[in-house]
């Protein structure tokens, strides 16, 4: 008999232990224990000095034109800080979406292209019910936004 701790606490006789936690290992799972914050964007040299209303409203104009509004309405916050290198994430898993987050320390061209590059993981949430990665499907729709928005937002470049 194996003594690891798996076995200890009782574990190896459940099999379901596994693959019932299996979405806390998901890189796009937003634990359910954190919630959006819902504070003011953060007003320092640099931001992009818009709101989340403002966001918010990108996303349902976005949302409309591209999706035919199928996709679910989410909150959509300005989060980060000038020196972060991740640009924006979209929080969800296959069937379940939470929301988007996007640094604000970018010029407003820059944040449009990366809500369409969020908005997208979204599209692979809800709508094809898989874990958003940069996959084929993805690289094909984000070439395919890039036409439909007359090259005006880069997703893909």
């Amino acid at each position: 008999m194996q003594h690891s701790a798996y076995n200890i606490l009782g574990m190896a006789e459940r099999p379901f232990f596994r693959k019932e936690f299996s979405m806390y290992r998901s890189y796009n799972y937003y634990p359910p224990c954190i919630g959006f914050a819902k504070a003011k964007a953060p007003r320092k040299e640099g931001h992009i000095k818009k709101s989340d209303t403002w966001l918010t409203g990108k996303y349902n104009t976005f949302n409309k034109w591209y999706w035919k509004g199928q996709l679910p309405k989410l909150p959509v916050y300005f989060r980060g800080h000038q020196n972060a290198s991740q640009v924006g994430a979209a929080y969800g898993w296959a069937g379940h979406a939470q929301g988007i987050t996007i640094n604000g320390y970018m010029s407003q061209n820059n944040v449009l292209n990366v809500l369409l590059h969020e908005m997208v993981h979204i599209e692979q949430f809800i709508l094809r019910e898989q874990n958003g990665d940069h996959g084929r499907y993805f690289k094909s729709r984000c070439r395919e936004l890039t036409a439909l928005t007359n090259k005006r937002y880069g997703v893909v470049k």
